[in-house]
């Protein structure tokens, strides 16, 4: 029994020992698993560990330094937040430590809902840069321009200041003002503004095959005429969904063929450019790829889906269009889907990056409650290729270079602002100056009354008359006839005869009457629509060669 006993002691001990072992290994195995998949990983690694170690304690050093002697008390948060933002500022400029009231306001941007002054701001060669003003806003209706350089904001240069706290002083209560600085390299100077903030409200899809009152006399005509127009304001996270019902109604309308617009349109979502590119792409055609320097960012982006409509398309564009509306236009252009129209010497506004919104798990801002606030990070983790460049040695759009257009049209100078602040986009109303419906309404009361007055002075002369007439009548004495006014100027007038006014009426309606009247062969008889939109008004034209092209064959 004991010997028996004794042989299991010895299996039993082996076997704790082998467990032993094998608990070693694999917590070895564990622990080296990075350093075995390559020695480079694990020299980064050591190396990371030191400069880390080094970084905390010079950090640590310098807080202290800076808390103990500089000449005014500085609040610790306001100290790490400038240190989480000097390390983006070595990146590019649309990486960025986002704070509880940054990640807020982008949260709203996204949802096509916020309050400011409506515009959309990158940093290009370390300037804050408008990307495009949001046409029917504050900024817009000011003068604000693509490509503008915000200088100054309340005063204080921009001199280093990020993007996310440029929004932030952007931003702001309904009705309150901030007060801008920008420079303007076509007229080489800075020019002040005054912005009064406000609601903004983007709906993603504006059509002409909407019930809304912004739908005009021009885009009516050309709903009739078979020919769709979609502006695409934005590509928040109902962009897809709210193109697809325009685009139905646009079919049980007869449609042949649409006119899209992304001019003005600074981007948004990802996935939504690609579903909205999808509705004019075969199945299995490559919209956009990704490339990062992490496996996980490389993607190629295929249309999942078949086409939703076959009609030939031409797409608007402009140097605000930008991020998500580069990306429509790329897949178009490349596939031959669409021609890309655009003013002379403009090319898209060129940024090819993609942004991951990564929600931090250490927060340095609390709530009135004590509680934390949710803060994040913007980072630049791949560039986007159009598909005529997923090769190796495709060329990225990003850094300015944009998307080039394939047929350019010569502008009016005062195109762009008429645009931006005129009503011409589909879906703005026409900006009216402060005061100026004020104004508008003391004519109409001044005019108005004047009316009255007119009225009641024909109506008290009209009595008199009669009451004269009356008195006539009850003398029973004839008396004479009034000589005419016009005949009291002796020899000024007595060749002319007294004015008839049914003849005056009679002679208006004759051909070349009245002193601005054309002759009959020079007068149009075309009452169809129009627009002053030049690029609009060019790419209508080009659809309808198209759709008679599509006809003959």
């Amino acid at each position: 029994m004991i010997q028996k006993r004794r042989g299991y002691l010895r299996i039993e001990s082996g076997l704790l020992a082998a467990g032993v072992l094998l608990l070693a290994v694999c917590v070895y195995l564990l622990a080296t698993a990075g350093q075995r998949v390559c020695a480079t990983d694990d020299v980064k690694k050591k190396d990371y560990n030191e400069q880390y170690a080094r970084f905390a304690e010079l950090m640590a050093e310098v807080f202290i330094e800076v808390q103990d002697k500089y000449v005014e008390d500085v609040p610790p948060e306001k100290i790490f937040a400038g240190a989480l933002n000097g390390m983006f500022n070595a990146l590019d400029p649309h990486s960025a430590y986002l704070g509880a009231d940054n990640f807020k306001e982008l949260e709203k941007s996204t949802e096509g809902e916020f309050s400011g002054i409506g515009i959309h701001i990158d940093l290009r060669d370390g300037v804050l840069t408008v990307i495009s003003p949001i046409p029917g806003t504050p900024a817009a209706r000011a003068g604000l321009r693509p490509w503008d350089r915000i200088v100054k904001i309340e005063g204080k240069s921009t001199e280093g200041m990020t993007t996310p706290d440029a929004v932030k002083q952007l931003t702001g209560p309904i009705g309150s003002k901030v007060n801008v600085v920008i420079y303007r390299e076509s007229e080489r100077k800075e020019i002040p503004f005054t912005f009064v903030r406000d609601r903004i409200k983007i709906e993603s899809i504006y059509s002409n095959a909407d019930t809304g009152d912004y739908v005009t006399p021009y885009f009516k005509y050309l709903l009739k005429s078979k020919i769709g127009y979609a502006r695409i304001a934005k590509f928040s996270e109902q962009a897809t969904e709210d193109l697809v019902k325009s685009i139905n109604r646009m079919k049980d309308a007869g449609v042949e063929g649409v006119v899209l617009d992304v001019r003005f349109d600074s981007g948004g979502l990802l996935d939504e450019a690609i579903t909205v590119a999808n509705l004019f792409l075969d199945k299995g055609k490559v919209v956009v790829a990704t490339k990062g320097r992490l496996s996980d960012q490389n993607h190629v982006y295929k249309a999942e889906k078949n086409k939703m409509v076959d009609w030939p398309v031409i797409l608007l564009i402009n140097h605000g269009s930008a991020s998500a509306s580069e990306i429509l236009a790329g897949a178009l252009k490349d596939h031959h889907r669409a021609i890309l129209l655009g003013p002379k010497g403009e090319n898209t506004y060129g940024k090819g990056s993609v942004q991951t919104i990564a929600p931090l798990r250490v927060s340095l801002e609390k709530d009135k409650d004590g509680n934390y606030l949710p803060n994040a990070i913007r980072l630049t983790t791949a560039k986007y290729y159009t598909p005529d460049n997923i090769g190796p040695k495709g060329k990225s759009i990003d850094g300015g270079v944009g998307i080039a257009p394939d047929v350019t049209v010569e502008l009016p100078k005062a195109q762009e602002g008429d645009l931006l602040t005129k009503g011409m986009l589909l879906g703005d109303p026409p900006y009216t100056k402060p005061g100026e419906e004020k104004e508008k309404t003391v004519k109409k009361d001044s005019e108005t009354k004047n009316e009255d007055e007119t009225e009641s002075k024909e109506d008290t002369e009209e009595e008199q008359k009669t009451d004269e007439d009356k008195n006539l009548q009850e003398r029973d004495e004839p008396e004479p006839t009034p000589t005419p006014a016009v005949e009291k100027n002796d020899e000024k007038t007595k060749d002319k005869a007294p004015v008839n006014k049914d003849k005056k009426e009679d002679d208006k309606s004759k051909p070349g009457a009245g002193k601005d009247d054309k002759p009959f062969y020079l007068k149009s008889k075309d009452t169809t629509p129009t627009t002053k939109d030049v690029q609009l008004r060019y790419a209508v034209d080009l659809l309808k060669a198209l759709l008679i092209v599509r006809h003959e064959q």
